[in-house]
């Protein structure tokens, strides 16, 4: 899948193959996909990992990478690419994501910078 594409669940384990976090892919009752730190819960239920909408798990992810973040002024990008990240990936050169959000353009910019345009997902992720 294009990462430029990657949202939600799709896009948090990406980040975690990126960051070598270990996960569990849990199916919720109405269909959903969330994404589960192994081997650790909270009222039984998983902690879920979601550094594309959780500042707690983003925001230090994006200053050890030293994401760049920024907002397009023109009106051809919309709200739905509203953000733009720039991911450093080594001293002359970087990769650029967009994104609706500071945290999916910046997640996103960090997965194209360390794994590339395209990945494949897990099944239940597709």
């Amino acid at each position: 899948m294009r990462v430029r594409e990657l949202e939600g669940a799709a896009l948090d384990w990406a980040v975690a193959q990126v960051t070598g976090i270990e996960l569990d892919i849990i199916g919720m009752p109405n269909g959903a996909q969330h994404i589960g730190l192994k081997g650790r819960t909270s009222d039984g239920w998983p902690d879920v990992y979601s550094p594309s909408t959780d500042w707690s798990q983003g925001g230090p992810l994006i200053e050890q990478h030293l994401i760049e973040l920024h907002t397009h002024t023109g009106q051809q990008y919309g709200e739905h690419e509203r953000w733009y990240a720039v991911c450093p990936v080594s001293a002359t050169g970087a990769r650029c994501s967009l994104g609706p959000t500071p945290l999916v353009a910046a997640m996103r910019a960090l997965v194209f910078a360390k794994l590339g345009a395209e990945i494949d997902l897990p099944e239940g992720l597709k």
